[in-house]
């Protein structure tokens, strides 16, 4: 219950700092990026919880104060507030700000600037603005298994920056070459891989975050995968955190706690 969560906000203000005695050095107290930029109340998780509460009740309108939406996407998401929280109350405040990012969605409250950015992820699947058509250039001449033909225990989930920004080639191809020389029954959906849905799903797009999540894991069920294994850290909170509400059963590593399974298992030195 999201209502439930934004009324019992005890507005303590450890979303935004520790106390300077605990950490020793003022330079690590401050906890809310948004909350220290703008200096102003609203911009912190307490004050999106008055904010949501307001919305949620119907106290105020998006008509009412135009800076609503300002205040709802400024917030990184980076979940300071949500760890201190927790701390505390044990509540879940990042989830709420994501909630009513989605009903803003729901109630046709889009910010300008995502709309070129959902159009193309609906048009090429991907959010990086390139063609759909580019995906697969990233692993052209790596000798591995293509799983939308074939089957494989280990899939490597790219991402759409590591599939169109050829400055970062060199990790997903690193990455997959690091497991076929460890001799992990590897492969990849190459050009007809999509994107996870977590940067949809962070905007309040929930019905895009849905369809690329089913896709994915319809697609790894198909080819018999067990392990997803990701360099991207937006795929890896989607797939490990989001996709189990979708029924979603696999292990997910970021590739980094995969190698390290590797050396400790004495397949890679």
């Amino acid at each position: 219950d999201m209502r439930k969560v934004a009324w019992n906000c005890a507005r303590c203000s450890t979303c935004k700092w520790v106390d300077v005695w605990e950490v020793k050095d003022a330079r690590f107290a401050k906890i809310c990026p948004s909350n220290l930029y703008y200096l102003f109340d609203s911009y912190s998780c307490q004050g999106r919880m008055d904010l949501s509460l307001a919305l949620i009740d119907g106290d105020i309108t998006y008509d009412d104060d135009p800076e609503i939406l300002d205040i709802m996407y400024r917030c990184n998401t980076c979940g300071g507030c949500d760890a201190m929280c927790k701390g505390v109350q044990d509540m879940e405040p990042l989830r709420v700000m994501l909630e009513i990012r989605a009903k803003c969605i729901e109630d046709g409250q889009l910010l300008p600037q995502f709309i070129p950015i959902i159009d193309n992820l609906r048009k090429e699947d991907n959010m990086m603005m390139k063609p759909k058509a580019e995906r697969g250039k990233w692993a052209e001449g790596l000798d591995v298994k293509d799983l939308t033909t074939e089957e494989g225990e280990v899939v490597f989930h790219a991402g759409c920056r590591h599939c169109f920004d050829g400055e970062l080639w060199h990790v997903a191809r690193g990455a997959v070459m690091l497991l076929k020389n460890a001799g992990v029954d590897v492969g990849i959906m190459g050009k007809d891989e999509t994107c996870c849905g977590a940067k949809a799903y962070q905007m309040g797009y929930r019905g895009e975050f849905t369809k690329y999540a089913e896709s994915n894991i319809e697609a790894w069920r198909n080819a018999r995968v067990k392990t997803v294994v990701t360099a991207c850290s937006d795929g890896y909170y989607a797939i490990k955190r989001l996709y189990p509400d979708l029924g979603a059963n696999f292990e997910v590593l970021h590739i980094t706690e995969y190698i390290d399974r590797l050396i400790k298992e004495g397949k890679l030195k």
